[in-house]
């Protein structure tokens, strides 16, 4: 059944249609500099520390090396990544709650949308999941020095798993007492020599991924707010439904299994810190701590049905307490039952979401991107918010109006800039933007002076509307007055890309 279970995950996320998220380009384009002899970097000749999964650009770039494709070999890594998360869920209950009663959390796991969405997506996630598991399960077992390996791996490929190295590393010395202080020691030398390079090539080991976010999203912090939002991620009558199973595996935990309560707390702590913060989650916020979560599920399940013979005597249920046994697998398959019908019928919808994604991000992403390379040379500067697509396909200087791969563009939003001083500054040769970011600087006097809108990039269309087009103007009206309502509704996604006036010369006039 586990078998099965792991392989129809695999099999719906490799016919999963073509799906690229925007920030795996962000390490995709890291790679490709490695690849072509320009450094870890993003702009040539720009040492910044973009990428927020170091360890990910180095495995493909290696693997790149070796002459596979980087998006396919990408892709390909993390759904594997999620069948060796799913194989752990099932070791790590195995011995504790039964065979059968473990199938339960590992089909939520391999049918979870969620997952199928972001390990077809070509980020990081579905691998920084499975070295956390990994770390996890060599904890359960007692091996603690392959722990402190597999941890400095975890934090090695996103540094917010030292979330999870530290409430490791702290159960270890509970156990362990202070000679466990080696175990940390240990990962620290593992990941020594990635420190060393981080600090003398970029400045820190540090992504400048998080101060960046920490400025431009500081307008959105609120705790009411993410506070809903993990509150609306884990309802719908699913969640309901197994919120009695998660309440009584929190409670066996604590009871039954104290030696599992660092997995346990692992998944509430996350999210505390996030709500505590006031931190925007992105979607693939939510995952790393996710089979935990589905774990303690299973603990749930396995405490409720040890309870059953207690019950059969307490109200004279005669027949099951002699057939406990079949009872409980006859419960147990009715849930895999249940829970299998429940997530394949959401599955179809998650792929037409992805299809249509895609094929908005190939209509205007990529399109405007690959249209800048045709149109320009390399010493041409392209500023926009939407760097992976444009950077790894344009081919061309990146000015990152979020500030992610460019520290000018964090220092100016931190003294109280905004995007269009970042500009004013810069003054690049090509802005590409969407209806949602360029309200406040599209329609001023210097950029409507400076710069021209040459090409629009609509969802809706196959083919964009470019400035010699007869309905170019129409259309562009058209854009500026209704393109923020059909963006709200999801009817489209349009993107604008202006040429500075310098560079076009007579046909800007």
């Amino acid at each position: 059944m586990l078998v099965l279970l792991l392989a129809g995950g695999f099999l719906v996320r490799a016919t999963f249609p073509d799906h690229l998220w925007e920030d795996a380009l962000i390490h995709f384009r890291y790679v490709d500099s490695l690849l072509h002899g320009e450094g870890f970097v993003f702009n040539a000749g720009e040492k910044v520390l973009g990428t927020s999964a170091p360890l990910y650009v180095l495995l493909l770039s290696a693997l790149g090396k070796a002459g596979l494709p980087i998006i396919e070999t990408g892709k390909t890594l993390n759904i594997l990544a999620d069948v060796g998360t799913g194989a752990l869920i099932f070791l790590i209950l195995r011995t504790v709650v039964g065979p059968w009663a473990a199938l339960v959390p590992v089909t939520l796991f391999v049918l979870s949308n969620h997952f199928i969405v972001w390990s077809t997506s070509g980020m990081e996630t579905s691998l920084y999941t499975l070295l956390g598991m990994v770390s996890i399960y060599l904890y359960t077992q007692q091996r603690y020095g392959l722990m402190a390996v597999a941890l400095a791996l975890t934090v090695w490929m996103r540094v917010d798993g030292a979330f999870l190295a530290a409430i490791l590393s702290i159960a270890v010395l509970f156990r362990t007492g202070l000679s466990g202080l080696k175990y940390p020691a240990l990962s620290a030398l593992v990941i020594l020599p990635w420190i060393v390079f981080a600090v003398v090539y970029f400045g820190t080991p540090l992504p400048h991924t998080m101060f960046a976010k920490l400025i431009y999203l500081a307008p959105y912090r609120d705790r009411l707010a993410v506070l809903s939002e993990v509150a609306t991620f884990f309802g719908g009558p699913l969640g309901l439904i197994l919120a009695l199973p998660y309440g009584a595996g929190l409670y066996a935990a604590v009871r039954r299994f104290p030696y599992l309560l660092p997995l346990v707390v692992w998944p509430p702590l996350w999210f505390a810190a996030f709500i505590i913060g006031g931190q925007f989650m992105y979607g693939w916020y939510y995952l790393p701590p996710l089979p935990a979560y589905y774990i303690t599920i299973g603990l749930g399940i396995g405490y409720l049905v040890s309870l059953l013979p207690t019950l059969s005597r307490r109200v004279s249920l005669g027949w099951l307490s002699d057939e406990g046994h079949r009872v409980t697998i006859g419960l147990i398959l009715a849930s895999l039952t249940v829970l299998l019908t429940t997530k394949a019928l959401t599955i179809p919808a998650t792929r037409l979401a992805q299809i249509d994604r895609q094929i908005r991000s190939d209509r205007v992403d990529k399109a405007l991107a690959l249209w800048v390379q045709q149109e320009s040379s390399p010493p041409a500067r392209l500023a926009t918010a939407s760097i992976g697509y444009m950077g790894f396909y344009s081919g061309r200087y990146i000015l990152d109006l979020d500030g992610l791969v460019s520290p000018q563009v964090t220092e100016e939003l931190a003294r109280g800039g905004s995007r269009l001083s970042v500009l004013q500054r810069a003054q690049p040769e090509f802005v590409a933007a969407r209806v949602q970011d360029q309200s406040e600087w599209a329609k001023t006097a210097w950029f409507t002076t400076s710069y021209v809108p040459v090409a629009i990039f609509d969802s809706r269309r196959a083919q964009p509307i470019v400035r010699r087009d007869s309905d170019f103007q129409s259309a562009l009206d058209r854009w500026l007055q209704h393109g923020s309502e059909d963006y709200l509704s999801g009817q489209g996604v349009v993107m604008v890309l202006y040429q500075a006036r310098t560079a076009l010369g007579d046909e800007a006039l």
